[in-house]
């Protein structure tokens, strides 16, 4: 394998080059985009030439961001003192005054800050930088990475300070300041860490005059400041990155995030104690205080069965066993733990009695209901058997009144059904009738049931002898019809021989037509 390029970029020139071999300047031309073909000084003059061109454009881009930077921080802070000048010119109270309404100025002085920090928080989801975060920026640029390892370390001294004084917003935006100022790919400052340096060193001469207290940063927000960093792009920062990835810089970056973790516990912030305690334990996996303050966040944050798991591993490491703060809280957790599968178990409980009670009554109706479909249906065969108007007989033309139609329709009888050949639950005598469209309909006419129709009689039934002339009649003119005489031209063309003749037959056959006769007339 060829041996690499171990000297500066800023050290680097064509004599240099020409005394490495030259399968190092291919793999080094190949890293930087260039062709590889051609002899030794061909390809240092390509790197010579393309290390040059990056080194002015990265000039190009520090000088662009620098002037963007104090444009920005001019602007704020002229707005900051035209705020300041404007706050300065309202009238002041006398020192009765003051005494006389010491509360109502103390209520004043916390809506005042609370807005204000609501006013921030909104500024900083709009993206507008603080002075302060440029300020952030100046400082971490003019420092070495000596002075960044001894600046980080001060603002963890100064933020267990304000720990230990209560003082946890502010002790947790010096943590995360100190875990931004030890990241090589130097990211911009954050607005949520505007304060958190200048807060610790108020008498550093660098420190802007218009920089404000500014929340400090909750859940994912404050997660993102978590972490060591990437790798640097620019060559000019390897030894940075080698610097802040020594052991002790590794160590004070794990005592900051498992000061974070200590710090959001008690402000409520289980997510970002979470992961800070994820980071230190994804590299040192025994780490006691990150286990027992990871267990911490899961029961804040009411996850039960991952606290006792962390718990139970903590209580496995060596020399962890007699750990009273872990056992006392595993006590705790599973003494929740019960008490959630109580009251999981009550509601159960509950929940199969209010379904037990549901079916009761539900059974219940049921069987009310049947009783009630009992009662009605003996309601029913009683009204039917209560006869409140006379049957009509087959034949009658009659009126029936429809309830839905609110009219009366005509029609004739022309079956009746007995109470055996009934298919109601009901069995009472009913009628078929056909009305003048054609329509028929099964009604019970006589009975006093709650579904019987009215009628009136318009006709009574025409005598059997009658029905059997008009149906002897229909017979014979079918006949003839089917025979192609009319019955006009056979009245018309009629003669006396013929008329005889006619008689004579009549004659012949008049027994049979009395017994035809007698078949449609019917007995009696």
């Amino acid at each position: 394998m060829p041996p690499e390029l171990e000297k500066p970029e800023e050290e680097i020139d064509e004599e240099w080059l020409l005394a490495q071999p030259i399968e190092g300047l291919q793999e080094h031309c190949v890293e930087l985009g260039l062709s590889d073909d051609g002899s030794a000084e061909e390809l240092a003059a390509r790197i010579v030439n393309k290390l040059e061109d990056l080194e002015e454009q990265e000039e190009e881009d520090d000088d662009d961001e620098e002037g963007e930077s104090e444009t920005a921080l001019r602007e704020q802070e002229e707005v900051a003192e035209a705020a300041t000048q404007s706050k300065g010119k309202g009238p002041r109270l006398s020192r009765d005054d003051n005494d006389d309404n010491d509360d109502d100025a103390t209520m004043d002085d916390d809506d005042a800050t609370r807005d204000q920090l609501e006013q921030l928080r909104a500024e900083r989801a709009a993206g507008r930088r603080e002075p302060g975060s440029v300020a952030n920026e100046r400082l971490r640029a003019s420092l070495s990475v000596t002075e960044r390892l001894a600046l980080a370390d001060e603002l963890k001294e100064g933020a267990n300070g304000l720990f230990r004084a209560g003082s946890n917003g502010t002790a947790l935006g010096g943590y995360l300041a100190a875990i931004w100022l030890l990241k090589p790919h130097e990211p911009p400052c954050p607005n949520a860490l505007a304060s958190a340096i200048w807060l610790l060193r108020p008498n550093d001469p660098r420190c802007p005059s218009s920089v404000m207290a500014t929340p400090p940063p909750w859940g994912h927000e404050g997660t993102l400041l978590l972490g060591e960093g990437r790798p640097p792009l620019s060559r000019r920062k390897q030894a940075a990155m080698e610097a802040l990835g020594a052991p002790e810089c590794a160590a004070l970056r794990e005592s900051l995030h498992l000061n974070v973790a200590a710090t959001a516990l008690p402000l409520g912030d289980w997510d970002l104690a979470a992961a800070a305690c994820h980071f230190v334990l994804r590299r040192s996996t025994h780490n006691a205080k990150a286990r027992y303050r990871l267990a911490q966040a899961h029961s804040g944050a009411g996850e039960l069965k991952a606290a006792s798991r962390e718990l139970i591993a903590l209580l496995k490491i060596e020399g962890e066993q007699t750990n009273r703060d872990a056992r006392q809280l595993l006590k705790e957790v599973q003494a929740r733990s019960l008490e959630r599968r109580a009251a999981k178990e009550r509601v159960v409980q509950r929940r199969r009695i209010e379904l037990r009670l549901k079916d009761e009554a539900e059974a219940e109706e049921a069987a009310e209901a049947s009783v009630r479909r009992e009662e009605d249906l003996l309601t029913q065969r009683t009204e039917a058997a209560v006869r409140v108007r006379e049957p009509p007989r087959v034949g009658a033309r009659v009126s029936v009144y429809w309830v839905g139609d609110l009219k009366w329709e005509e029609g004739e009888v022309i079956a009746e059904i007995p109470p055996a050949q009934c298919r109601e639950s009901v069995p009472r005598l009913q009628h078929r009738v056909r009305y003048l469209d054609g329509f028929e309909h099964v009604h019970d006419l006589c009975s006093a049931h709650r579904h019987a129709f009215e009628y009136e009689l318009l006709a009574a039934p025409p005598a059997r002898v009658t029905v059997a002339r008009r149906r002897l009649g229909a017979l014979g003119s079918k006949a003839l019809n089917t025979l192609g005489i009319k019955p006009a031209q056979v009245c018309d063309n009629l003669t006396l021989d013929a008329a005889v003749g006619f008689g004579c037959i009549g004659l012949v056959l008049l027994p049979a037509i009395a017994m035809v006769y007698g078949l449609l007339a019917g007995p009696g």
